[in-house]
């Protein structure tokens, strides 16, 4: 019901979209939280060791992931005393700052790939701009990254696919706030009330909206399941689409409860999402691009 930062980095959570195809079965049961999970990171050398940009990526990666559970934590399970706003802000330029250098390190392995190399101090993570679609983007990647396109044409799909014009707004987002608090101001907080939506059948369920999936389109013939056990459980059987303006279900099993939730939670002004709900899209996405990348890179 509640995405856990820890969760399996590749099963939809905070900010996805997801789609279920007939005949496909999709069981969600109650959580578990992972005591680790794994990311790749590259280049390795001849023998299989880490290499030190890749030993400097991996423990990036670790301490943001730990700040960011901390971070997350202070804001959806706040202590009795009243959080020192200053301490947040700052913590959230550094969380900001750690995630868009993950990036940048990983476009120094791309440029790796391309022929020729593009000069060091030209190579950065390809952010589409507001006017860019995927011509014109696809272009530019060509120019940034010569010759990536023949060498690991998986990883310019990538690319593209987690652009906004996509649809996707963690990447947007991550570039506009780092920029924002490296180089302007810390951003501000405010109190706001943001809703979510809940699909409950005992004690688990799917969260919709702030804090939880962005939306579910279930095919003809395909089910979400809601399983306390493998005996007890609840199906809702497609077509529909379930998102944070769902009232109904239009084909569910009894039992299923259709909640809607509204929390006081800290955003910024001008921003869609709460800050904690921010950071966790921002960090999940950062955590699947560095791990796919690689992969597709090695």
């Amino acid at each position: 019901m509640y995405p856990e930062w820890h969760d399996a980095l590749h099963v939809p959570s905070i900010g996805d979209t997801f789609h279920i195809v007939s005949p496909h079965v999709v069981t969600i049961t109650p959580v578990k939280i992972s005591a680790s999970f794994h990311v790749s990171v590259q280049p390795k050398s001849s023998n299989g060791v880490l290499s030190p940009h890749a030993q400097a990526l991996a423990a990036l990666m670790r301490r943001v992931h730990s700040n960011t559970a901390i971070f997350v934590e202070r804001h959806l399970r706040p202590s009795p005393a009243k959080p020192d706003l200053d301490d947040l802000r700052v913590d959230l330029k550094n969380i900001l700052e750690n995630y868009r250098s993950a990036l940048e390190y990983v476009a120094h392995h791309l440029a790796d790939k391309c022929v020729p190399r593009p000069p060091p101090e030209r190579v950065q993570f390809p952010v589409a701009s507001s006017g860019d679609d995927v011509n014109s983007f696809s272009k530019k990647l060509d120019k940034w990254f010569p010759g990536l396109s023949t060498s690991a044409p998986a990883a310019k799909d990538f690319l593209i696919s987690i652009q906004e014009f996509r649809g996707e707004e963690w990447l947007r987002n991550l570039a506009d706030l780092s920029n924002f608090n490296k180089h302007r101001s810390l951003s501000t907080f405010e109190l706001r009330n943001f809703r979510s939506l809940i699909i409950r059948f005992c004690s688990v369920g799917l969260r919709f909206g702030e804090l939880g999936v962005r939306s579910c389109a279930i095919d003809s013939g395909g089910i979400v399941r809601l399983a306390e056990s493998a005996e007890h459980y609840a199906d809702i059987r497609g077509p529909q689409l379930i998102d944070i303006d769902t009232t109904d279900l239009i084909d569910a099993d009894a039992g299923i409860e259709v909640i809607n939730e509204e929390r006081e939670i800290y955003g910024i002004p001008g921003a869609t999402g709460s800050v904690p709900g921010l950071i966790w899209a921002i960090g999940r996405n950062v955590f699947r691009t560095v791990d796919l990348l690689c992969r597709h890179l090695s």
